[in-house]
């Protein structure tokens, strides 16, 4: 009898590997993700609730509830999230940008005053054609940047780690909830909280 198991698993044992490898990725399909998202600033702020809560609502429901956000809101000056993503304590973080000289060319956009949106967008698309995102975020996946009401320029960005764990359709979906029209949803929460 134990010479007849043995027998089976050298000749089925690669297919008994697969089988059990295909139900524990359906095991993680079926249950999701969820990412830590954090920020300092308080619950009750433009980013948090005209930005925030709307963004990630909006990816749980295209996910269909498999990429999940534990919010922890004020938590960390800028400064410590960037290591916190860098380091993969927490998953997604927003920043604003304090003239820290840490990255040179992305601080000297001069943000056209009034418009929050679309001085959000023009700042994507000038981190996009001058490849900042690669040159100064480097070691970082940025979703998103925006023009704050103080007219300071802020960041949303992914620890790239995370990001490459996801399954391919959860990737896509980050992808999607990124970019120039996120940079510019970003913008109006503060035009919105301006008026």
């Amino acid at each position: 009898m134990r010479r007849a198991l043995q027998a089976v698993l050298r000749r089925h044992g690669v297919l008994l590997v697969g089988v059990l490898c295909l139900l524990a990725a359906n095991v993680v399909l079926a249950h999701g993700v969820t990412l830590k998202v954090q920020h300092s600033f308080p619950e009750d702020s433009a980013f948090h609730t005209r930005f925030l809560l709307p963004w990630i609502k909006q990816m749980e429901e295209a996910s269909h509830g498999r990429l999940r956000f534990q919010l922890m809101s004020a938590a960390s000056s800028g400064t410590e999230l960037f290591a916190q993503v860098q380091q993969g304590s927490i998953d997604i973080g927003y920043a604003v940008i304090e003239d820290s000289g840490r990255f040179p060319r992305f601080e000297q956009f001069a943000a056209p005053s009034g418009d929050r949106a679309a001085a959000s967008r023009a700042l994507w698309e000038h981190v996009r054609a001058n490849d900042l995102a690669k040159q100064e975020f480097k070691g970082f996946k940025l979703l998103a940047v925006g023009v704050t009401d103080q007219a300071a320029l802020s960041v949303v960005i992914m620890n790239p780690a995370a990001f490459k764990s996801l399954t391919d359709d959860l990737k896509q979906e980050i992808n999607q909830s990124s970019g120039a029209e996120t940079s510019a949803r970003l913008g109006q929460a503060y035009d919105a909280a301006a008026k």
